[in-house]
């Protein structure tokens, strides 16, 4: 029945698609998952089907984009919570006319650096949010002004867990408005509001925050910077709470050598909707700059102050890259659980074979203490190796890898655990690769510490695709932009095929 409401709904846009310039792109995932080794039987042996169809159809000023989202699972294991489901997921009809664009139905929206807000996809970690609503936007020349409203609408499968999630109904709105007609400055304003379905009680819970922030590029020769202000007031509960947030960097350069500096800090500031059905958490509606590398834990991005200091210096016209970075940050600032965290980290590149090659080796040192007592919360050495290394014009071969060093006295004392992995495999130009990969994790006694599986990438024709992975990859907690998401251990077979049109 819902799979004939699909067809039923989207039959007028179909129609109307076929007259016009017509852009469709179709993935399909098909999962075959066993026993995965983490100790819980409700994500072992069964089957998952996910197909994605995008639609993207343009007439003159208008375009409609389109994704019908379908899930099927087989021998669905005692516990679990897997349903099969067909929906369209993601409907938009975009408006362009010169400096005026509409845009209704689903989009996604960010104000300034993601501080105040930021509804988007973060694949790495298998975030996908919209708004469905409307977002009007209006550009005269040195002047952009932006007023947007809708409801939360997050994908109605969550990716890591393949658990149903229910669309929340949180109302955000907002507008925004930056000042470019000035040279080498741009001055920017935005404002937010955010009403949770949820209720602490029964009486009305909601979010007003505001802000701005001024951009300078060339402020000297090589010198840009950018500062952000943020003040938030929030009704929970009955109860009045205040937040506040401050981001800056500054960009500098002096001939071969770069140097950028940030800083952040928050005091309790958060942008949280209603539950996430399949995290039993809080929708997350922002994401703060982190100061941290892309694929680093963030413990806490509601209350904490923090610097960043990166140095980069190339030589031989680019060919060698070296960096140093530092990181200091305090979470949980001013409260009996603040932890101090240090991260230290250096790296070197070397690009050869006109571009066609490169070495990337760096390796760091990152340890969480409470600032209470001085105790060790977490320690981690990290390396990393990246190489590829052509072969005549069309073939590569490439060795990736990464490996962590990890413990906590304060909660393990005297154990160390490795984590990592290590990607070995063969490229060829236009035709596809192969790859084995080796993982490791020694955390968990009792459960399966390595990891070993083979991907293979082909380019079936121009216009389609296979992904394939076999064996089993290692779990664990990963982060992409501060977004951290703990992936289940997988062991089995898996295949995605895409397909453009």
């Amino acid at each position: 029945m819902r799979a004939a409401l699909v067809v039923l709904c989207c039959a007028p846009a179909l129609a109307w698609a076929q007259g016009s310039p017509v852009t469709l792109t179709n993935t399909l995932v098909l999962e075959a998952h066993g026993d995965n080794g983490n100790a819980d039987p409700s994500d072992d042996d069964y089957q998952v089907l996910i197909d994605r169809l995008n639609l993207q159809a343009s007439m003159s000023e208008l375009v409609l984009s389109l994704r019908l989202d379908a899930v099927g699972f087989l021998n669905v294991p005692p516990g679990a919570r897997y349903e099969s489901d067909v929906r369209p997921e993601r409907v938009s009809l975009r408006y362009n006319a010169g400096s005026f664009e509409l845009t209704a139905g689903d989009f996604q929206r960010q104000l300034g650096r993601g501080i105040l807000l930021s509804i988007r996809k973060v694949d790495e970690v298998g975030l996908d949010l919209s708004l469905r609503g409307a977002d009007v936007r209006w550009t005269p020349e040195g002047h952009a002004f932006g007023v947007f409203a809708g409801v939360l609408n997050p994908s109605n499968l969550d990716a890591v867990s393949l658990d149903p999630l229910d669309d929340p109904g949180d109302l955000v709105a907002g507008l925004s408005y930056e000042l470019g007609a000035i040279d080498q400055l741009v001055i920017g304003a935005h404002g937010l509001y955010l009403q949770p379905s949820d209720r602490l009680l029964d009486t009305l819970d909601y979010t007003v925050s505001g802000g701005g922030y001024v951009e300078l590029h060339e402020l000297l020769p090589g010198l840009s910077l950018y500062g952000e202000g943020d003040v938030q007031s929030r009704r929970l509960a009955g109860t009045d709470e205040l937040g506040y947030a401050a981001y800056v960097t500054a960009d500098a350069s002096f001939g071969d050598l770069a140097i950028l500096l940030e800083g952040l800090w928050l005091a309790d500031f958060q942008q949280k909707g209603s539950q996430n059905g399949a995290l039993l958490s809080s929708f997350d509606l922002n994401q703060v700059p982190t100061l941290e590398r892309i694929d680093q834990e963030v413990l806490n991005n509601r209350d904490v102050r923090g610097v960043r200091a990166r140095a980069e210096y190339s030589l031989r016209e680019g060919d060698w890259i070296a960096y140093l970075n530092g990181v200091l940050r305090f979470n949980d600032l001013d409260l009996d659980t603040e932890i101090r965290q240090i991260h230290a980290y250096a790296g070197a590149e070397h690009h050869f074979d006109e571009d066609a090659s490169k070495a990337i080796l760096s390796a760091g040192f990152r340890t969480e203490t409470r600032s209470m007592d001085g105790a060790s919360v977490k320690q981690i050495i990290h390396g990393e190796l990246d190489v590829v290394k052509s072969i005549g014009e069309a073939l590569a071969v490439h060795l990736d890898a990464l490996v962590e060093v990890r413990s906590s006295e304060a909660l393990r004392p005297g154990e160390h655990w490795l984590r990592g992995s290590t990607f070995i495999g063969g490229e060829w130009a236009r035709v596809g690769g192969l790859t084995v990969e080796i993982g490791y994790d020694t955390e968990k006694a009792g459960q399966r510490h390595f990891f070993f599986a083979a991907l293979l990438a082909m380019d079936l024709t121009d216009a389609i695709r296979l992904r394939a992975v076999a064996g089993t990859q290692r779990g664990g907690l990963k982060c992409a932009n501060g977004v951290c998401r703990d992936f289940p251990e997988f062991a089995g077979a898996r295949a995605e095929l895409v397909a453009r049109l």
